[in-house]
């Protein structure tokens, strides 16, 4: 997670050292997968917040490099009771959330309405849909999610959900894509394919 975050960003370890982690050997240890143990909630938060991930990923990040979560056991697929669970719990933790309104002060200046009896449930359908959306193309489609059973009534519902969000071209479900794409390149093939580029502007440099 941090690898990644600092490709993106052109980030140092010295940058997210401080005042994020408390000992840059922490920092360090982390980088190179070798933690013997977790760091402090407060330090996994602060990172959480300064690489723009959220908590529990850098949380899983972290138990994967101290060796409480190992490759083997994130590739086995989990139970479906268990994702199951985990899916009803999300979608309540959803139901649950809030939008806050504004108010205006006696000063006229406009501010967040900090009483929670004025606080507006969210637009859960919405969550929902855009959560259908994201897993069916991190599957590559529609039909694709839908394979297990495509005639059913309920991959049925699904689709026209799908249809209604995004429509009914799969290409329009790219932007919605959390896992990463992986491309594989031939880089011996594109080196092969600019030699006499690079061979041609070496013999002009060299008159």
């Amino acid at each position: 997670v941090i690898d990644e975050y600092k490709r993106g960003h052109n980030a140092s370890d010295t940058g997210l050292g401080e005042p994020y982690w408390r000992h840059a050997a922490i920092l360090d240890a982390v980088t190179i997968s070798e933690l013997t143990s977790l760091p402090t909630r407060d330090n996994l938060r602060a990172m959480a917040a300064e690489i723009g991930r959220p908590y529990r990923q850098v949380l899983s990040a972290a138990l994967f490099d101290t060796g409480y979560l190992t490759a083997a056991e994130t590739m086995v697929p989990r139970p479906y009771d268990e994702v199951l669970y985990d899916v009803i719990a999300a979608l309540t933790e959803a139901a649950h959330l809030t939008n806050q309104p504004m108010r205006q002060h006696s000063s006229g200046k406009w501010e967040p309405d900090r009483d929670s009896r004025a606080a507006l449930p969210i637009d859960w359908a919405e969550f929902v849909t855009h959560a259908l959306a994201a897993a069916a193309v991190n599957i590559e489609g529609t039909e694709q999610i839908l394979a297990g059973r495509p005639g059913s009534w309920e991959a049925e519902r699904v689709r026209q959900t799908l249809q209604s969000t995004v429509g009914v071209d799969d290409e329009d479900l790219v932007r919605q894509r959390t896992e990463l794409v992986v491309i594989g390149l031939w880089v011996d093939r594109i080196l092969r394919d600019t030699y006499d580029d690079y061979r041609n502007a070496e013999l002009e440099l060299s008159r």
